[in-house]
């Protein structure tokens, strides 16, 4: 899978590239850049993050998601309720993963990391109920 990581924090970014090891992933720090990839490459899945370096902010990015045609399933991770509201409101099908939900020793970390491992489909849905 070619993989969109848009987030700031050196340690997330860290955290995303394991949990998605195996996957072609780009990985860029601010609204700016992501729409910059989003205009020039085709993703299969985008981990955004609200609070981003720069002047823009993932709602931003979302906003430009609606003008792509084949637009990539997005996984919101950020710890921000209200930014993660302001991106739901423009893409109601983004699916909420909090950051700190994926830390390496919990069973979710265990089960996406396995997953994606196996290049196996995630069951987004599933995990939003269980969180």
């Amino acid at each position: 899978m070619k993989i969109l990581i848009v987030e700031d924090t050196p340690d997330r970014q860290e955290l995303l590239r394991r949990l998605l090891a195996g996957h072609d992933i780009v990985v860029v720090d601010s609204a700016e850049a992501a729409v910059g990839k989003l205009r020039g490459t085709a993703f299969d899945l985008v981990f955004l993050d609200y609070d981003l370096a720069g002047e823009g902010t993932g709602g931003d990015v979302a906003s430009f998601l609606t003008t792509v045609d084949a637009a990539p399933e997005v996984v919101v991770h950020s710890m921000n309720p209200e930014g993660v509201a302001a991106i739901r409101a423009v893409l109601p099908d983004a699916h909420p993963v909090p950051i700190d939900r994926l830390h390496p020793r919990t069973a979710l970390y265990s089960r996406l990391r396995a997953g994606f491992a196996a290049h196996q489909p995630i069951g987004w849905s599933d995990i939003e109920e269980r969180i």
